[in-house]
């Protein structure tokens, strides 16, 4: 996408604009890419997890929200932003592809804590379950 789409689906996203059938993993990164952009990184997951329950409720799936997975993945993008800041979203997108990868959150968390409930209602620090062995 260029910046100018970027931008739209970042105004749609923020303006409750989207339709939940049509907002998959690779639109979930960019909004979240869009808003550190413009953003904190605290004001940016405010923004994120906010659209992101209101998504999943007007999809009749609020259980599908997971602070855990939306929060890890910010912070991946985040970093990443940081080693190289001075990049536009499909350079970014091209240097940072495993991140489109649904699955890169299991290679520090065990599905079965990644999709626990407690991963759905609040951020899961990854290796939980070996901690509490």
């Amino acid at each position: 996408m260029t910046s100018n789409q970027t931008a739209q689906l970042l105004d749609d996203f923020t303006d409750d604009r989207i339709e939940p059938q049509t907002f998959g993993h690779a639109q979930h990164v960019e909004t979240a890419y869009a808003l550190l952009q413009h953003k904190p990184f605290l004001e940016a997951a405010v923004a994120h997890i906010g659209g992101l329950k209101k998504l999943a409720l007007a999809a009749g799936e609020p259980m599908k929200f997971n602070m855990t997975i939306t929060l890890a993945y910010l912070g991946l993008i985040a970093e990443r932003i940081e080693a190289d800041q001075n990049t536009h979203w499909g350079k970014f997108i091209a240097s940072n592809a495993d991140l489109l990868d649904k699955k890169l959150l299991l290679r520090w968390y065990e599905p079965e804590v990644l999709w626990s409930d407690a991963a759905r209602r609040s951020f899961v620090m990854p290796g939980a379950a070996m901690r509490s062995v």
